[in-house]
């Protein structure tokens, strides 16, 4: 993928146990870090070079309003101009191999593709199977807080009252209807994801 500039977008690559995936990760996290670095070298210098450039115009205003007809020397500006030459190539040069990595980025996905898939699939099962067992042991903690409180409260007045465990509500979330959202109700809605056909394929783009 390319900016409108042409240069690759660089992309996030995800952290895998898979060795050949992790090596090209790492390479291309590098250049990631030194084409950022580089980029904002050469912008530092540009505008250097774009100060250095208008004080020569002054200096040497000022010195043919002086009668001199000799050009103060450029020397600096000259010096910058180089340094822009030389980081300019080795930002291109960055961009090119990241142009590389993605290349092998593609072989690699193509041969091991159908297996990185399967493994990340039993990873996502895995994880989705965790996430439900959590979210039981949520609703049961849940549960018990509720009895608690209204335990709490039974046997702390100084007259007999009805024992009834209340819902709670979520601290600062609203529903539909602009009341507090029952701690029940926000259980219900996690649990979709454990059950949607959403946390087993992967979103279209």
């Amino acid at each position: 993928m390319r900016d409108p500039r042409g240069h690759h977008v660089l992309q996030n690559l995800p952290r895998t146990g898979w060795p050949e995936l992790e090596q090209l990760r790492e390479r291309y996290e590098r250049l990631q870090r030194d084409t950022a670095e580089t980029g904002r070298k050469l912008e530092q210098l540009r505008a250097e070079h774009a100060r250095a450039d208008e004080q020569h115009r002054a200096d040497y205003a000022t010195a043919l309003a002086s009668d001199s007809t000799g050009e103060p020397p450029r020397k600096h500006v000259e010096k910058l101009e180089a340094e822009i030459a030389a980081t300019r190539r080795r930002f291109e040069a960055l961009d090119d191999a990241t142009g590389l990595i993605e290349g092998e980025l593609a072989t690699l996905l193509a041969e091991h593709g159908d297996g990185w898939r399967q493994d990340a699939e039993q990873l996502r099962e895995e994880a989705r199977v965790a996430y439900a067992a959590a979210l039981d042991t949520l609703a049961r903690c849940v549960t018990q807080l509720s009895e608690l409180a209204a335990l709490v409260q039974f046997v702390s007045g100084p007259e007999p009252i009805a024992y009834r465990a209340r819902p709670l509500t979520a601290p600062g979330l609203r529903g539909l209807g602009g009341d507090p959202l029952a701690v029940d109700a926000l259980l219900g809605s996690l649990r979709v994801l454990a059950q949607s056909p959403h946390a087993r394929e992967p979103a279209s783009v």
